[in-house]
């Protein structure tokens, strides 16, 4: 069996996938790794689109170390009430030093739309900055 891109979504990425085999920035270069994914997602403005039963609210939460991160929380409307029901924990990609839960929102308000259940994503702090595990 031959696996194959769905037609529609492959026109739709097409530009950011193009851009990304452009150049490549050396493994190790955190800085120049942050920027060209910055300036790939700064050419789609209004990428964040969410659905009008969907509601992303952003959760401020003091950490070790006089920090805060971000937990980023996303419910559908529709199914609010008493009972807040279960929730997924969603810990976003990016090697542990790029990317940013921000950047999830928009596959998140799909999945919550489809499904009801909430989810929260965790705006972690970044290495090389904050070296894992983080020590105050």
């Amino acid at each position: 069996m031959t696996l194959s891109y769905d037609q529609e979504w492959l026109k739709m990425a097409k530009p950011a996938l193009d851009q990304s085999q452009a150049i490549k920035p050396a493994v190790h270069d955190v800085d120049a790794r942050r920027s060209k994914f910055e300036g790939t997602l700064s050419k789609r403005q209004g990428w964040i689109h969410l659905p009008d039963n969907i509601e992303h609210i952003v959760h401020h939460v003091p950490v070790a170390g006089d920090c805060e991160i971000k937990l980023h929380h996303v419910r559908n409307t529709s199914v609010l009430g008493d009972d807040p029901g279960p929730v997924i924990l969603h810990i976003h990609g990016g090697g542990f030093f790029s990317f940013q839960a921000i950047h999830s929102v928009p596959a998140l308000a799909h999945y919550v739309s489809s499904t009801g259940v909430a989810m929260i994503s965790i705006n972690y702090r970044l290495a090389p900055e904050n070296p894992l595990p983080h020590s105050p």
